[in-house]
């Protein structure tokens, strides 16, 4: 079971943190229920940049969690619940912690990330906007890229894994990118920081290299490219 359904967006959670903790705690634990009856292994979609919190260098699994957001405490919680089924039953499931995951389908209108906002406002000619001061960097990994690593991991042996690039791009930069993969000017509002909202979030990558033979593929380039042509064709239909 590749356990992918959460509250993801973190301003919600902010504002919501009961809400966030029904679906990302209670909701994980029905998984492991179910998976448990089934005799099914868990796959479970964590995340990297909200339970690492601040960071001065690129985190590897061992780092210890400092989650900023009921987002991040929820999925923390729920790790520990995958962790605790492990050792309670002698279960085989994996936890995958994510980068900043985008592509096609991504929609922001729902809770989508970053990247999604960007190109569809930009395409639209919107006005786009940047909380805080730009330089907060996050690690952009391509769902199909994702994907993949979802596929190599069924049947491993538990363990926990980042899933990302190894990359950091500053929220400014991938603006840039995303105009100039439109193909347009455009200049960000920069508003205040918001809550929950980290400065800085890193991968380390290399144990699910060494692990699982798993590494990203899509530039950061190419992928903008093929979420921007889902975009547009969203919008001719």
């Amino acid at each position: 079971i590749s356990h992918l359904a959460a509250q993801s967006d973190v301003q919600t959670s902010v504002r919501e943190p009961q809400h966030d903790a029904l679906a990302n705690i209670i909701g994980t634990i029905a998984i492991l229920e179910a998976a448990q009856k089934s005799g099914a292994q868990v796959i479970f979609a964590s995340t990297g940049g909200a339970i690492y919190g601040e960071c001065e260098s690129p985190q590897n699994e061992y780092a210890s969690p400092l989650p900023m957001s009921p987002y991040g405490i929820s999925k923390l919680c729920a790790e520990t619940y995958v962790r605790g089924w492990n050792r309670i039953y002698d279960t085989n499931h994996i936890i995958f912690r994510f980068g900043n995951v985008y592509g096609p389908r991504q929609q922001a209108k729902l809770e989508g990330g970053v990247v999604a906002i960007f190109l569809e406002r930009l395409a639209d000619g919107q006005p786009t906007t940047i909380y805080g001061d730009g330089k907060q960097t996050r690690d952009f990994i391509y769902v199909g890229d994702v994907v993949e690593a979802l596929l190599q991991g069924v049947g491993t042996r538990k363990s926990v894994y980042n899933v990302g690039t190894g990359v950091e791009t500053s929220i400014t930069s991938l603006h840039e990118m995303c105009a100039k993969t439109i193909g347009v000017e455009s200049n960000p509002v920069y508003e205040p920081k918001r809550a929950g909202d980290v400065k800085r979030s890193a991968l380390g990558v290399s144990w699910i290299t060494e692990s699982l033979g798993w590494e990203s593929k899509t530039s950061l380039e190419e992928g903008l490219k093929q979420t921007l042509d889902w975009v547009k064709s969203t919008y001719n239909t």
